[in-house]
């Protein structure tokens, strides 16, 4: 499938995982604008392709490397000779193999129209040229997956660029984190069909394993392979491998499934919540997750409407001669559940909210869900509160308010008395050291969280105003909770 693959931050407490992997060739596609160059993080969501990852019967075929601009040789001049060829080449393309035949005869019929029209006459450039022919495409079609782009083969490889910039590494899932409140987090911001992506994958799930939420970050991901949405997914389920959905093809009468993993007893489990981040960036294969997930009731969608790509390609990038490729969809994609897919519709959150704002509100939402299946009080009270606490941004308590004593609730936790003081607006904790004790200062880490300086992560301070008083929530691991009142 030609669904391709950011790096998102994420200030809180707990172990990080950091798994790196060469992604090669991963192209996005759709109504882009060629740039002298353009890097993997840098392309939006307007920008839609990866002609190098696919399922399907038919031969895998490998995309050129996308170079640095510095390794490109100087962009040629066309003439009407080279623009004909391009045309026919990739009218006969879209004819024969897009995914919908009426869709790809029309493409065709109107390029050809165009040329002979003369629209393209006195194209010497080659981007300008393809982006002409991609804006005329998507006229039609309307296709993310579908584009046109000038990338000619460099003359040397190595000439004009660093080597480490010609296979740059991804980060595939940058950060594991195990938030406060004992929530897992995982960014996931590429999938390709590699053995280190799988490993990641693996690593990340095994860190969380133990924890009593989950939180899937895929606001930065435009995609990859629906190998790894199934190898995800069968993290996130139990039992034996089963049917997601099917590939229909247009060349080829025998529909294909997509199946779930089956990871045996290495699975996080079918019941503990899920919660996955979604943002208009998020494309593709990052869809299918986000899509099946929904569908199959196992996760919430937080953030805002993705892309709304789920065409796939079994024909790989498609040369066009001249130093000009194609990628053409030849298959759509069936939901076992809903009976259809998202194209051009995205996938629609559960919660809406504007994607930056989305961790918070996926954070709230799996403290709320744990306080009501929370076995003991001090528990179920720590998630109660901490639901309704500012975890980003501009912290909304001023800081002289919090200084104070802070005494246990009855229940709360170990009864020993919390002492915060401010000084020029910074705030300090009394902590312990050796018999005595010591001012800590404590560091902002996003709304009214805060971070003791110098301590390994898992340590975080939380203050929550309820019913006009100030509460103030530690956590120093999962099972150490407590919730004192000034």
């Amino acid at each position: 499938m030609t669904w391709t693959g950011k790096k998102r931050w994420v200030g809180s407490t707990g172990a990080v995982l950091i798994a790196t992997l060469a992604i090669g060739g991963l192209y996005k596609f759709g109504p882009f604008h060629h740039a002298p160059e353009v890097t993997h993080s840098a392309l939006s969501a307007a920008a839609l392709s990866a002609p190098d990852v696919r399922v399907g019967p038919a031969p895998a075929q490998t995309a050129p490397p996308r170079m640095p601009a510095a390794a490109r040789p100087e962009e040629a001049e066309l003439d009407a000779a080279a623009r004909k060829q391009v045309v026919e080449t990739l009218a006969q393309v879209l004819a024969e193999q897009y995914v919908y035949k009426e869709r790809g005869e029309k493409m065709a019929e109107k390029i050809r129209t165009r040329l002979g029209e003369g629209a393209y006459d006195g194209m010497l450039s080659p981007i300008a040229f393809a982006n002409a022919l991609q804006a005329d495409l998507q006229s039609i079609a309307r296709d993310g997956h579908l584009g046109v782009r000038y990338e000619p083969a460099p003359a040397s490889p190595a000439a004009n660029a660093p080597a480490a910039r010609q296979n740059a590494p991804e980060a595939a899932v940058p950060e594991v984190r195990i938030l406060d409140g004992n929530i897992g987090y995982m960014a996931v911001n590429a999938m390709p069909p590699s053995e280190a992506a799988r490993q990641a994958v693996a690593a990340a799930f095994a860190l969380l394993r133990d924890t009593d939420a989950l939180v899937i970050d895929l606001r930065g991901n435009a995609g990859g392979s629906p190998e790894m949405v199934g190898l995800i997914e069968g993290y996130l389920s139990e039992g034996p491998s089963y049917v997601t959905n099917v590939v229909h093809w247009r060349n080829d009468d025998r529909p294909e499934p997509l199946r779930t993993a089956d990871v045996g007893k290495l699975s996080y489990g079918n019941d503990k919540p899920v919660y996955v981040l979604t943002s208009p960036a998020t494309f593709s294969a990052a869809e299918q997750l986000s899509y099946d997930l929904q569908a199959f009731g196992r996760a919430v969608i937080v953030g805002q409407t993705t892309g709304g790509g789920s065409h796939t390609s079994n024909i790989g990038p498609v040369p066009l001669g001249h130093g000009f490729v194609a990628n053409v969809p030849t298959g759509y994609l069936v939901n076992a559940i809903t009976g259809t897919n998202w194209e051009r519709v995205g996938v629609k959150p559960d919660v809406r909210v504007p994607a930056e704002e989305a961790l918070e509100a996926a954070w709230s939402l799996a403290a709320r869900n744990l306080a009501e299946s929370a076995a003991d009080p001090v528990t179920q009270v720590w998630h109660q509160l901490f639901s309704l606490a500012k975890l980003s941004g501009d912290a909304s308590l001023d800081a002289a308010a919090l200084a104070g004593e802070y005494k246990p609730l009855r229940g709360g936790g170990p009864a020993v008395p919390a002492v915060v003081t401010e000084k020029d607006g910074k705030l300090y904790m009394r902590m312990p050291a050796g018999s005595g004790t010591r001012d800590v200062a404590l560091l902002s880490v996003g709304g009214d969280r805060y971070e003791p300086d110098g301590y390994p992560g898992g340590f975080s301070c939380t203050f929550v105003e309820r019913n006009g008083k100030i509460m103030l929530l530690q956590a120093m691991s999962p099972g150490r909770l407590t919730v004192s009142e000034k």
